[in-house]
């Protein structure tokens, strides 16, 4: 036990490189035990049934073989990441997930896997991507980035009243929340 890890419910120590294959033996779990979130899946997400056949090469003993994490380290896990017993699971993760040399794959395999829980747009759940800038995590494609909607499509009327249509809503219009000191040295909104 260390200070990384003090206050964690869960952490899992995997082996460095090894980020996409736990990623995805948690994911092969939730399908495995019918904790995947198929009505949100169905609604919000595209290529499902690709990604599922392709994490059903990761069952526990490969990823354990490949992560270094026991099985009965995460197998127990599993229903409160995917089922909590409060409002729900935020996947939050920072920057060393980006910055491996699979950096991409292993953004791609978290956003996956949050997306399989159907951890986005419900209270108490949300993809958190902690980061020094924008997109540093690949996440401006899924719309974290403040100022844009997903796929970096601007906070238009029009691209409102898209957004509204598909998700059923969409809160209110922009507004400036930052201030900045102006040429005179003065703050200004």
């Amino acid at each position: 036990m260390d200070e990384l890890n003090y206050y964690a419910d869960i952490w899992l120590r995997n082996r460095p490189g090894t980020d996409v294959a736990l990623f995805n033996g948690l994911a092969y779990v939730l399908l495995d035990e019918g904790l995947a979130d198929m009505d949100f899946i169905q609604a919000h997400t595209e290529g499902f049934p690709g990604w599922a056949e392709a994490v059903r090469e990761y069952p526990p003993a490969v990823v354990s073989e490949i992560t270094g994490v026991p099985r009965k380290t995460y197998s127990p896990r599993r229903g409160a990441f995917a089922r909590p017993p409060f409002s729900g699971s935020c996947m939050i993760w920072g920057m060393g997930v980006s910055q491996h040399s699979n950096g991409t794959a292993n953004a791609h395999g978290v956003i996956n896997l949050a997306l399989a829980a159907g951890m986005a747009g419900k209270p108490g759940n949300g993809i958190s991507p902690l980061r020094g800038q924008n997109n540093v995590q690949g996440c401006g494609d899924a719309g974290c980035i403040p100022d844009q909607f997903p796929g970096y499509q601007a906070l238009t009327a029009e691209n409102r009243a898209k957004f509204a249509s598909l998700w059923g809503q969409v809160t209110g219009p922009p507004r400036r929340t930052h201030r900045h000191v102006d040429g005179r040295g003065r703050w200004s909104r």
